[in-house]
């Protein structure tokens, strides 16, 4: 796929003519596209923009595009909100696709989406927040709900904390969790070292906080085969291979991972999709 300078891959779906995608955005509504609705290009074409191929509103944000072969009653969609509300929904409460969207969860007016991802039923949730903290716990905390269901608290926050991602984990994992921070610094932990816990509470520190190295911009579980993008406030992009990132513990602060001019702060992160951490080598710059 050709991109601009400033983009990039993230993700990478294997899916057919009849496979749908199931749209979410940071309002709480869902969308349906089907992918022979997609233009059909040749390896190198850019693609085409997509709120031109489906109709989502003008103060609407993509927040997840999640591929669906088959609507499941033994698979879900959990759902994470900015305020630490989650909430799990069976995947088969999606199966009726309506052309201007419906509401996928109910969301407080000073709240928004940050994450959805499927699961199995039987798997971890992972969640961390801006000010360095994070819990882990099993998803059978949480029961099945509707679709205007607004949700359960996922973790206590402080205040102006909030959450800043989410990932769905296998309970017997051996990967890691990827921290990074606004001030560049970045490290990875263990899964093993987040004890599971009850839905609910404060957590456990993962990120030692100080002015040095700012507040946490997102997280990733992420192994050493994976390559990882950072993208500053500025249009800045470092790419960097996971491995270099060094294994560290919970309450520390991390090591540099991209260098920041004067002003500049990093604002997120992203995975390299895997196809094409095969045929592009690393960079450090």
């Amino acid at each position: 796929m050709e991109t601009r300078d400033e983009d990039f891959v993230s993700n990478i779906f294997v899916a057919n003519t009849l496979t749908t995608l199931l749209v979410f955005t940071d309002k709480g509504k869902i969308y349906w596209l089907k992918v022979h609705r997609l233009p059909q290009g040749n390896r190198s074409s850019k693609g085409k923009f997509i709120a031109n191929v489906i109709k989502i509103g003008d103060n609407e944000k993509i927040q997840a595009i999640l591929p669906v072969q088959k609507f499941d009653a033994n698979s879900f969609v959990v759902f994470m909100t900015k305020n630490g509300i989650i909430k799990k929904t069976g995947l088969d409460a999606f199966s009726n696709p309506r052309p201007s969207g419906i509401i996928a969860l109910t969301i407080d007016l000073n709240d928004s989406l940050v994450a959805a991802k499927l699961s199995t039923g039987a798997d971890d949730v992972f969640l961390a927040t801006k000010e360095g903290m994070s819990i882990r716990f099993d998803e059978e905390d949480v029961r099945p709900m509707g679709r205007s269901a607004r949700g359960v608290k996922g973790i206590t926050l402080e205040k102006d904390d909030e959450v800043m991602g989410m990932e769905v984990v296998k309970k017997d994992s051996k990967e890691t969790v990827l921290i990074v921070t606004s001030m560049g610094f970045g490290k990875r932990t263990s899964l093993e070292e987040y004890r599971p816990q009850g839905r609910g509470g404060m957590g456990l520190i993962t990120q030692k906080k100080t002015d040095r190295t700012g507040f946490v911009i997102g997280t990733q579980i992420v192994s050493d085969q994976n390559d990882i993008m950072v993208i500053t406030d500025k249009g800045q992009i470092i790419r960097t291979n996971c491995k270099e990132i060094s294994v560290l513990g919970r309450n520390t602060q991390g090591v540099k991972v991209i260098g920041l001019n004067e002003g500049e702060t990093a604002s997120r992160i992203a995975l390299v999709a895997e196809d094409e951490q095969s045929q592009v080598p690393s960079q450090n710059n």
